[in-house]
């Protein structure tokens, strides 16, 4: 599996947790932002429901950041999730 397609999955995974703490999971829009050695992911999603993907204080946020850092140690990257919108 090269990066490319390692991102995208990583991508999904992000997309679909998301899609499941939302309300209107049709309204989620995750886009990666790809650098030389990170992977900012752009949550997009209606504004009822950004409070709520966000948990208190960032806890959900921090929490997939949490998950998200050996898989991105295994593809020699780091993902961040930032400007949830």
């Amino acid at each position: 599996m090269d990066k490319d397609q390692r991102i995208e999955e990583t991508r999904k995974l992000v997309d679909a947790t998301f899609r499941c703490l939302v309300d209107a999971p049709d309204a989620v829009m995750v886009r990666a932002v790809v650098g030389s050695y990170s992977v900012v992911f752009e949550v997009s999603m209606a504004e009822a429901d950004k409070g709520r993907a966000l948990g208190t204080r960032g806890a959900y946020k921090r929490l997939l950041e949490e998950l998200l850092r050996p898989i991105g140690g295994n593809h020699c990257l780091r993902y961040i999730i930032d400007r949830i919108e």
